[in-house]
C-alpha cells in the first residue's frame, strides 16, 4: 500500500494539474486528431511514424508505433473518437479524472 503524505509538494503539484485538466479540452483535442488522421495520406502517415520511431526511447515504444503504423491513419483516427466518447458525459475517463481528484484531496487534506 502507498502512503501519500499530507502537503507533499509533488503530489499537491500533480494534483493541481489533474484539476486542470478540462474533459471539453481533452475531447476536442481528440476530435481534431480524428480529423487530422481520417485524412491523413498513408505516404503522409507513413513518414510521421517512421520520424516518431527514429526518436523513440525505448522498444516498447518503437512496438506500439509499429502496431500504429500497421492498423493506419484511419484506425488512429476510430481510436481518438472512441476516446473523445470516453471524455463526454459519463465517459469512462471524466469519471476516472473525478474520481482520482477525489481520492488524492482525501488523502492529501
Amino acid at each position: 500500500m502507498v502512503y501519500i503524505m499530507k502537503n507533499d509538494p509533488d503530489m499537491l503539484n500533480a494534483l493541481e494539474k489533474l484539476e486542470s485538466l478540462s474533459p471539453e479540452t481533452e475531447a476536442a483535442a481528440c476530435i481534431a486528431a480524428a480529423r487530422r488522421f481520417a485524412t491523413m495520406k498513408r505516404v503522409v502517415f507513413d513518414s510521421v511514424i517512421a520520424e516518431h520511431m527514429a526518436e523513440a526511447d525505448n522498444d516498447g515504444e518503437r512496438l506500439a508505433l509499429e502496431e500504429i503504423g500497421r492498423r493506419g491513419p484511419r484506425a488512429l483516427a476510430r481510436q481518438f473518437l472512441e476516446e473523445a466518447e470516453t471524455w463526454g458525459p459519463g465517459g469512462g475517463l471524466r469519471l476516472a479524472l473525478a474520481s482520482t481528484i477525489r481520492d488524492l484531496k482525501k488523502r492529501l487534506h
